[in-house]
């Protein structure tokens, strides 16, 4: 039996991604698309074979042929819709950022436990190939560290062990364009920092196994700013964000260092590593995969 979805806000994100995906799947059924602007809704209907099309949002989540909501709106239209979809007893997959509040954040999570319906966030950074084998080569090293003695160690007869060398330091550069950004964005209060940097903000902390602690900023939330994420065993993540830099160069690098261990994830394209003698130094994924 397929699930019965339906996705709210049909622009450029769902028809480009969502709406394809939805329409391929041979476990899905798309039931209905919703936008505000009814020529969008009745053009994704008409694109891709939507049962019905609607305006209304209370349409869809008071609906009792929708198993699956798939929400593509903009940010300040989250926790509404999602809080009314989990009490009607309808799953929710949302863009991210969940919520544009921490009140907003509470309200839904208050509203998931007492439904038990699920609600999910699209950090799909996770799921890369790249991404995922980068992962495993952190969570390898944590485990063994480093294969063998360093090249030059002048700390070999030391007597102790610094607390710092049980830290993980994690680095994530984004290299952003400000020429592609879609006019919204220079209305929007919250800027990059919330819009996009929640992806980033996710793999810091699933990179880590050790609790946040305390979080520094500085820059500007629209674009050009560094944040600075502290764990409770004293490892740090840096978190910085470019909006003058250039396309025609690889938007997002990765990079880990611990127990003697250097691993990079370079665009999502190769991930490189020394440290780990029994794992390749260089694996690509090819453009596309995944």
């Amino acid at each position: 039996m397929k699930m019965r979805a339906a996705v709210i806000g049909c622009g450029a994100l769902a028809n480009g991604a969502h709406l394809p995906n939805i329409a391929n799947s041979d476990e899905i059924e798309l039931c209905a698309v919703c936008d505000v602007h009814s020529e969008a809704a009745v053009q994704a209907q008409k694109d891709w074979g939507a049962g019905r099309h609607e305006t209304d949002w209370r349409a869809i989540t008071g609906a009792d042929d929708i198993d699956l909501i798939v929400l593509c709106t903009h940010s300040s239209l989250r926790g509404e819709v999602i809080c009314e979809a989990l009490r009607h007893g309808i799953a929710v997959y949302t863009e991210k950022p969940l919520a544009e509040s921490t009140s907003e954040m509470a309200e839904i999570l208050a509203v998931h436990r007492e439904t038990g319906v699920p609600v999910c966030v699209g950090h799909n950074r996770r799921s890369s190939p790249a991404m995922l084998e980068f992962k495993r080569l952190v969570d390898k090293a944590r485990v063994e560290g480093a294969d063998r003695g360093a090249i030059i160690d002048r700390l070999q007869e030391k007597k102790f062990k610094f607390e710092e060398e049980d830290q993980t330091q994690t680095l994530i550069r984004i290299n952003d364009d400000v020429r592609t950004w879609k006019g919204w964005i220079y209305d929007d209060e919250a800027g990059i920092i919330l819009q996009e940097m929640v992806h980033f903000i996710d793999l810091a902390l699933w990179l880590n196994d050790s609790a946040p602690s305390e979080v520094y900023a500085s820059g500007s939330n629209r674009g050009n700013f560094t944040e600075i994420i502290r764990f409770e065993d004293g490892s740090q993540a840096t978190i910085t964000h470019s909006m003058v830099g250039n396309f025609d160069y690889p938007k997002e690098l990765f990079e880990v260092g611990l127990r003697n261990v250097t691993i990079c994830l370079d665009h999502h394209m190769e991930v490189r590593q020394r440290g780990l003698d029994s794992e390749a130094f260089r694996t690509s994924f090819p453009l596309g995969t995944g």
